[in-house]
């Protein structure tokens, strides 16, 4: 076959892609998906977008910029790609209203996230909006008439004489192999989260014990392995900050998606950390806990939440409706954590100080009833990968591009440094997926 451009992957960034490359004039587009379904990742996530975008954050009062915004990017990875982070945050809002003229519906009231020093975070009415803007990025490439192949493996990347890409192989159904000439390839698949052996090599961090984020039960297949990063780097592709993996706190314990409405436990139910603290920190300081188990308590309220019905069917989660059902639980005499709980909620009135800080936007935490379940550490998304410019072409050791090659995403390292803001993901999809569909296109 023949392609002016070809897009391996359909998650978040190569939809994308896919999306701004139809706007750009592309018309014999061909998308490669490796399983046997779309939307990688972003499909099964929660879909909080982090950006400054003026037209949802001003009415409720919040003030933001994009400087602020790559200051505490830089601030939490401390290794970023400068120009990279220039690059998302800048186009952080003009990537939301992309979205919405693709078909996305934003809630109106702006968030505080977990993770994210700002109100910046957008979502959508679905407690999974990852689904949502999967949805709106398939109906507009369907309207379009560009076809998914699904079961589609790349196996390798073809370039020419003289160091342009020249084609791609891929296996189709696990026994077929296609050809496809194009002078244009996106590489959109994601991290390697699902490639132990790679986590092994480059993440001493990551332990045999610990699941990905996308995957914590291990039923699902998982086709974040890092083959088309090891493809591009054998084209001459570099490769970076492959020891960088976000390991964070998932399971039925955490419910909910902003700050400061819950709060987390030891096995001594006892506060440990200041609840929305940078990743880093709270995996730091987990960590300090030794073999202790962590668990997050929280009370109904009504609020932004974290898939509650599907965890207490499974049991992760649990209800309690007393202080003494919840000693049960906890195993704890119940006046320790109603002492925890109390100082907790004095801390946030400020009538005490001198304990563990709390969230700027904490509020008490009522009940019982409350929610407890335990959380354990998981994969949640790998920092580096392949090396990009602002136009999202890949590049060599010595900086210079490898003509016709682009990557965005998960698959890419250098925008993230060390640690990323919680949100940011999703940005990096919407707004370097669309530089790489608008540049592959405009260069055909």
């Amino acid at each position: 076959m023949s392609a002016d451009i070809v897009i391996v992957g359909s998650g978040g960034a190569g939809l994308c892609a896919a999306c701004a490359a139809i706007q750009a004039g592309a018309k014999h587009i061909f998308l490669a998906e490796k399983s046997p379904t779309v939307g990688g990742h972003t499909i099964l996530s929660a879909g909080t977008v982090a950006a400054v975008w003026p037209k949802l954050q001003k009415p409720q009062g919040i003030d933001d910029s994009w400087e602020l915004m790559a200051s505490q990017m830089i601030a939490i990875g401390k290794t970023n790609d400068l120009s990279l982070v220039r690059v998302l945050c800048q186009n952080s809002g003009a990537s939301l209203q992309w979205m919405e003229d693709l078909g996305v519906r934003w809630r109106k009231d702006v968030r505080k996230i977990f993770g994210c020093p700002n109100v910046r975070g957008f979502k959508t009415n679905n407690a999974r909006s990852g689904f949502d803007y999967i949805i709106a990025a398939l109906n507009f490439i369907k309207k379009n008439n560009v076809n998914i192949f699904t079961n589609t493996e790349l196996t390798s990347i073809e370039l020419s004489p003289s160091g342009t890409v020249g084609g791609a192989i891929f296996t189709i159904d696990g026994n077929k192999t296609m050809r496809v000439k194009t002078k244009k390839l996106i590489l959109a698949t994601g991290g390697f989260t699902a490639n132990r052996e790679l986590l092994t090599n480059f993440a001493p961090d990551v332990t045999s014990e610990m699941r990905s984020s996308a995957n914590p039960k291990g039923l699902l297949y998982d086709g974040c392995d890092g083959q088309a990063m090891i493809e591009a780097s054998l084209c001459g592709a570099r490769l970076l900050n492959l020891d960088a993996v976000q390991i964070i706190p998932m399971g039925g314990g955490r419910t909910e998606l902003e700050n400061g409405v819950d709060i987390w436990l030891n096995s001594h139910g006892e506060r440990f950390v200041k609840e929305g603290c940078p990743w880093k920190e709270l995996k730091a300081a987990i960590d300090r806990q030794g073999a202790s188990r962590l668990w997050v308590l929280s009370a109904p309220h009504g609020s932004e939440t974290e898939n509650i019905e599907s965890k207490l069917l499974d049991g992760s989660l649990k209800i309690a409706n007393s202080w003494d059902e919840l000693a049960s639980i906890l195993q704890l005499p119940k006046e320790k954590i109603r002492q925890t709980v109390s100082e907790y909620n004095d801390s946030v009135l400020g009538k005490i100080s001198g304990l563990i800080d709390v969230a700027e936007s904490a509020r008490p935490l009522s009940g019982p009833p409350f929610y407890i379940g335990p959380v354990n550490l998981t994969v949640h998304t790998t920092l580096g990968g392949i090396a990009i410019n602002t136009r999202s072409e890949v590049v060599k050791s010595n900086g210079e591009p490898i003509p016709g090659l682009y990557a965005a995403g998960e698959v890419t390292g250098g925008l993230h440094g060390q640690d990323k803001m919680a949100g940011t993901g999703m940005t990096e999809n919407f707004v370097f997926g669309r530089i790489a569909g608008t540049n592959a296109a405009n260069s055909i």
